[in-house]
């Protein structure tokens, strides 16, 4: 068990143990590992509390916050982004009904649309100039068909 790193985990585990159906153990640990535990370690207690609770709200919505949170600082470009992507949809099996993951879904595709539309433009431009040093063989030739 890899991500027991204290004592008090092991308090937690217990709790969880006894009764692994219930929202407060579950909630307890993650409010707890949230602020001081690595963000693996906090996306693994989420994972593990949404398996067993998966029509769980507030575990859903706390967690596509804390992904979203992760990486905020990444670039648009980052496959990472693409991960929280993943996690909205699968919140989405069970969360269909919570117009506010669907609202928290679309500002993600805003987002990420316009990673794509920037990503694009990018590369269109990088091409366009590709393509306006190619089309001439040298600079003097091109300056002299003027």
């Amino acid at each position: 068990m890899s991500w027991i790193e204290t004592e008090d985990d092991f308090e937690y585990e217990e709790k969880i143990i006894r009764s692994p159906y219930e929202l407060k153990p579950w909630w307890l640990y993650v409010s707890a590992k949230r602020g001081t535990a690595s963000p693996s370690v906090v996306n693994l207690l989420f994972e593990r509390a949404l398996k067993a609770l998966p029509g769980s709200y507030k575990l859903w919505w706390n967690y596509l916050q804390e992904r979203v949170k992760q990486v905020r600082d990444y670039p648009l470009d980052s496959p990472v982004w693409d991960n929280v992507n993943h996690v909205f949809e699968r919140s989405l099996v069970t969360m269909h009904k919570m117009p506010r993951i669907w609202l928290g879904m679309f500002n993600l595709h805003k987002l990420t649309r316009f990673r794509l539309l920037f990503i694009f433009n990018e590369t269109k431009t990088r091409n366009k100039d590709k393509k306006n040093i190619r089309s001439c063989s040298t600079i003097t030739t091109c300056n002299s068909t003027r």
